[in-house]
């Protein structure tokens, strides 16, 4: 989940660290003493949640927060102010909870497991459909790739079901008739990041997990007919027609699957 902090206070910073390296979270967060400077983050990065300071010179946390919801509408707030009267503006502006000073680490952390309870409530709605063929579409309209092979990428992480995907799998799916060389693996390494782009280009980077390196997707953050349909959704079986990503060879061993289970049923 990516966060930023913003306070003009430098204790305010070094508890923030403190705390934030003691939850493991800290890699995922960017720390700013500027309003202007948070601004110009978000406007070039995928921010998940802004931690914000009420009582700041300049422009103020309320006002802060209005201007990152303009860029990102999804961004989740939490303020933090010395004065409990200013918790009512906070939650005018959509803000999912707030931090009276000073807080300890059990207040902020509570917070902060509040925000990734509501991290799948999002107003960008992903649906993935693999049956008859992929296609990804959020808030029910298609998802637009330019390149096969980033889509055909995204397709083999969701074949996954979360499971972390290895290159040697991603070459075997994606380049079947190429050697497992160092000229394939940079292929891959640049259909990844590609990827991961274009996701976040379309603002729903997350669908993948925070962790690159995992290359997995976040299974909770979007609905999936084939991960319902393993689950016995009763419509995702008779949506079932015997295809499943038919454009893709891969896919037929999952297929067969999907075949196994059904005849168990």
């Amino acid at each position: 989940m990516k966060t930023i902090f913003v306070d003009d206070e430098v204790m305010a910073h070094v508890k923030f660290k403190n705390y934030a390296v003691r939850m493991g979270i800290y890699d995922q967060c960017a720390l700013f003493y500027d309003p202007k400077e948070a601004l110009e983050y978000t406007g070039e990065h995928s921010v998940d949640l802004a931690v914000l300071d009420i009582e700041m010179p300049g422009i103020g946390g309320i006002e802060l927060g209005r201007q990152l919801k303009q860029i990102d509408r999804n961004i989740r707030l939490i303020y933090t102010t010395s004065y409990g009267e200013y918790a009512l503006d906070a939650f005018g502006v959509d803000a999912i909870g707030y931090l009276v000073k000073p807080y300890g680490y059990a207040e902020l952390q509570k917070e902060l497991e509040k925000a990734i309870r509501t991290q799948k409530v999002r107003e960008n709605k992903v649906y993935i459909q693999t049956m008859p063929r992929f296609e990804v579409f959020i808030d029910d309209m298609p998802l637009e790739f330019s390149r096969k092979k980033v889509k055909e990428l995204l397709a083999v992480m969701i074949d996954r079901r979360g499971a972390p995907l290895t290159t040697g799998d991603a070459i075997a799916a994606l380049w079947e008739n190429r050697p497992e060389d160092q000229k394939t693996k940079n292929l891959f390494r640049t259909t990844l990041k590609r990827l991961y782009d274009f996701l976040e280009e379309k603002k729903i980077r997350f669908i993948l997990l925070e962790d690159p390196a995992l290359k997995a997707v976040n299974a909770s953050a979007f609905q999936c007919d084939y991960y319902e349909l393993m689950e016995g959704a009763e419509d995702k079986i008779k949506k079932y027609s015997g295809f499943y990503m038919e454009e893709y060879a891969w896919a037929e061993d999952t297929n067969a699957s999907i075949q196994n289970f059904l005849e168990k049923i």
